[in-house]
């Protein structure tokens, strides 16, 4: 499908799934704004929004299953922070950072000593704040991947798929290259993330596996990022991933320090300055997540006026795929947060 015709779906979706009051729905500003996209390359969008003090909706693909990438760094967080109100531990518990507990990706822990002793709010800032995979595997070792997984049920019943370390997004991926791949390590995966190109990656993972490149399964990584993904791991629906973040917003997870905490840190968030956040009016405040991995991006975050209080915002959902350029697919994000603006939803 090209992308003025997923345009027209998008603008038919956004004026139809409406409930409630249709304030938003008949803005003429809304349908214009998003006609400036048609000039962009193709893509395919998600967008579930609500309005938190008139209920108000709209969706287009919120129901669909998305991969959401570092996204799942929040419900790890929020895990954490539960465990920390159940007195299990506290923010500054100290947890031993071990050789083979490093990831490849942003954020400040990998550049810490195999030995050195992290606390809690230093992963989860490290982890919401930059994206730190390092810090938030470390995280889920803390709280229990069991334990993260029943925690986004208990609160999305059925919103999410399972939950796996980031490490081990790593290993699945290369898994699809070739299933030996099961026994790499964080430095491994430091390493391949240094390779630039499909044929010099491929080339390092089969020195590392001792299997002959003739032997894989995949041709590209392009393909190994598609088999994986038909997977559907650490993915949720738009409609869920809002419904958690307006509990956020309502503070029904946390108690009060800790809510206070979190909501504080994912406004501080350095990764995605030129999604949806860009699209914002100055005024608001914006506490988020992204998620951003081969062909997929997301936003999700909490929008309010800086005057107002957060419970009286705005939550937001948005996922883009299948593009070519990052630019384009943070440009798209950003036109979300420009539509909502125009069409009188901020």
């Amino acid at each position: 499908m090209g992308f003025t015709r997923i345009l027209k779906a998008v603008m038919f979706a956004l004026t139809v799934t409406w409930v409630k009051a249709p304030a938003w729905a008949s803005s003429k500003n809304f349908e214009e704004s998003l006609k400036e996209l048609e000039s962009k390359q193709p893509i395919q969008l998600g967008v579930f929004v609500k309005n938190l003090s008139t209920g108000e909706v709209l969706s287009y693909r919120g129901e669909d299953l998305w991969y959401v990438a570092s996204g799942v760094k929040l419900p790890i967080v929020l895990e954490n922070l539960r465990q920390v109100d159940q007195k299990k531990y506290t923010l500054n518990s100290q947890i031993e950072l071990r050789k083979e507990d490093f990831v490849d990706g942003a954020g400040y822990t990998n550049y810490k000593k195999a030995g050195s002793k992290l606390s809690v709010k230093f992963l989860v800032e490290q982890a919401l704040i930059y994206s730190d995979n390092t810090a938030s595997d470390l995280l889920i070792r803390q709280a229990g991947l069991d334990s993260v997984n029943s925690c986004i049920q208990d609160l999305v019943p059925g919103g999410f798929t399972a939950i796996t370390t980031l490490a081990d997004v790593r290993r699945r991926l290369y898994s699809e290259v070739h299933p030996s791949s099961e026994k790499l390590q964080g430095q491994d995966f430091i390493l391949l993330k240094r390779s630039r190109g499909d044929e010099v990656k491929f080339r390092r993972l089969s020195q590392m596996l001792g299997v002959d490149t003739k032997e894989f399964k995949c041709k590209t990584l392009d393909e190994a990022y598609d088999n994986y993904y038909s997977k559907k791991l650490n993915s949720a629906t738009l409609k869920a991933y809002a419904e958690l973040l307006e509990k956020v917003a309502e503070g029904k997870i946390l108690g009060d320090s800790t809510q206070k905490f979190l909501i504080e840190t994912m406004t501080k968030v350095q990764t995605g300055p030129h999604r949806i956040k860009a699209g914002l009016p100055k005024k608001y405040s914006f506490a988020h997540k992204t998620g951003t991995q081969h062909s997929r991006i997301c936003d999700f975050g909490i929008a309010w006026d800086k005057k107002s209080e957060i419970k009286t915002g705005v939550v937001i959902a948005a996922c883009v795929k299948d593009f070519k350029s990052l630019d384009v697919a943070e440009s798209a994000l950003k036109s979300v947060g420009v539509a909502l603006q125009k069409a009188g939803v901020l």
